[in-house]
């Protein structure tokens, strides 16, 4: 079968494959998944999501035995374990799957649930979260053995790559000791059997979204953070073997869109776009990739494939489909996509009450740090400053009043960012005025532009942005 993933002539190349909660959220969508990894003997390593709802579920787990709601916990329990009973189950209608591990992993998961009660801490619930994940690569790894003679599936736990600090449910990748745990637990289980004498194709099937720190705790990256571990993984084993080019992630949409399908109709789907272009759509609320995937890949040549796993085995129909995200395009377009964010909050300082002193942002800066307020954008003049930040309305007093003590403090909630992204857009002559045509008429409260030469920003309120991104919609895209 032709590699429908890479449209590019190097045989040697090597990929890594990242399936997504809803590309394994069913019996169903498991088989299918597991067949695009059959099909490709260039994928080595598979990250895999927790199933469709599962992470949600398991919070709700966590935080019923943080309040020791009993009863309820052990419901929770019981819906997430028949759940997945009932993935195996459909598989087996299809495939003989080997279940034992699968059971092990549920037996492990009702023992640790049964643990615990109250006031738990933030390592606690990144052990619950790992059984998502760990379910989901068991039930993955056995539909994928069955379905070929050929391929030799190894399971190797994400705790073994990825290194993390001791930040709890927020953990932040160390990339040296990922480097060296690649190195040694991940590449020899690749190379193994990956040679020109032996037909049987390796693959290593881990988890995302968990890690684990130096003391051997589980971590978890975040929400969205298979994704993110996905470019940790290829990132690591580029350092060691050159071959790794291609990191796919495998979803259910067509790839990257002109800007969301729910609130526009015409949208197209972007053959390719520039690694900038792609960082900046995935910060600025396109839902396709976790913010901090591309990172990792920004210095390296290796490029993302967005694809979705749910369309048909046609191998022409597939070529024609998803989104390459490169560093170098043949022709890129002045205006790339659109992306909206809602539930923007903007607070400004103005009537600094100490002018004449220097460190006046530092100050406002660390106690922002305090709050964990990470902001989006940020405008500053003489006498006031403002900045946007993504976040419950319901601010916390005290940081206001903290603020307070250097300047006035006035809070807008209700408000939408709407970016437009391109190539090099902000050095386009006139590009404000032809963007202020469309938009005459609407009141503008703040525009963010020259920090990223892709990407231009406003602010407007939330009831008219729908209505706005179709007009730039339709007359720019």
């Amino acid at each position: 079968m032709t590699n429908y993933s890479i449209n590019i002539n190097i045989t040697d190349e090597k990929i890594v494959a990242k399936f997504g909660g809803t590309s394994v959220g069913t019996a169903e969508a498991i088989i299918r998944s597991a067949k695009i990894v059959v099909n490709n003997s260039k994928i080595k390593v598979v990250v895999v999501s927790a199933t469709a709802g599962t992470t949600n579920a398991l919070t709700e787990l966590f935080n019923l035995l943080n309040t020791s709601q009993t009863s309820q916990a052990k419901s929770k329990f019981l819906e997430i374990k028949e759940r997945h009973q009932k993935i195996i189950e459909d598989i087996s209608k299809h495939i003989s799957i080997k279940k034992k591990e699968i059971q092990n992993i549920l037996s492990e998961f009702e023992q640790t649930y049964l643990k615990y009660e109250s006031n738990l801490t933030p390592d606690i619930k990144d052990l619950i979260l790992s059984f998502g994940e760990r379910i989901s690569v068991a039930i993955f790894a056995s539909t994928l053995q069955e379905l070929s003679t050929k391929i030799k599936v190894k399971h190797l736990l994400a705790t073994k790559i990825i290194c993390t600090d001791e930040n709890f449910t927020e953990a932040n990748p160390i990339s040296e000791k990922i480097s060296i745990y690649v190195k040694e637990n991940l590449l020899p289980l690749i190379n193994e059997d990956n040679n020109e004498n032996n037909k049987t194709n390796s693959v290593v099937v881990t988890e995302g979204f968990i890690g684990s720190n130096e003391k051997g705790e589980i971590t978890t990256l975040g929400r969205g953070g298979s994704d993110y571990s996905a470019a940790l993984i290829i990132r690591g084993l580029y350092e060691h073997d050159k071959n790794f080019r291609l990191l796919e992630i495998w979803t259910d949409v067509d790839g990257i869109a002109t800007t969301d399908p729910k609130i526009v109709n015409n949208v197209h789907n972007i053959s390719e776009v520039h690694i900038n272009e792609a960082a900046e759509l995935a910060f600025l609320g396109a839902k396709i990739l976790h913010p901090l995937t591309l990172i990792p890949l920004s210095d390296v040549n290796i490029s993302v494939y967005v694809g979705n796993s749910f369309w048909s085995d046609n191998e022409k129909e597939r070529a024609t489909k998803g989104t390459f995200i490169r560093k170098e395009l043949n022709s890129p377009p002045l205006i790339r996509a659109l992306a909206l964010r809602n539930s923007q909050t903007v607070i400004t300082l103005s009537r600094v009450k100490k002018p004449s002193s220097y460190g006046f942002l530092a100050h406002v800066f660390s106690i922002l740090t305090k709050y964990k307020i990470s902001i989006d954008n940020i405008t500053t003049s003489e006498i006031s400053t403002s900045f946007t930040y993504y976040d419950n309305p319901n601010i916390d007093t005290n940081l206001i009043n903290e603020l307070s003590k250097y300047a006035d403090v006035k809070v807008e909630n209700s408000l939408s960012l709407i970016s437009i992204i391109g190539h090099k857009i902000t050095k386009v002559p006139d590009i404000l005025l032809k963007i202020f045509k469309i938009l005459e008429g609407y009141h503008i409260r703040a525009v963010f532009m020259g920090a990223s030469e892709n990407n231009i920003s406003f602010l407007i309120s939330e009831k008219h942005a729908v209505e706005i991104i179709n007009k730039l919609h339709s007359r720019i895209i």
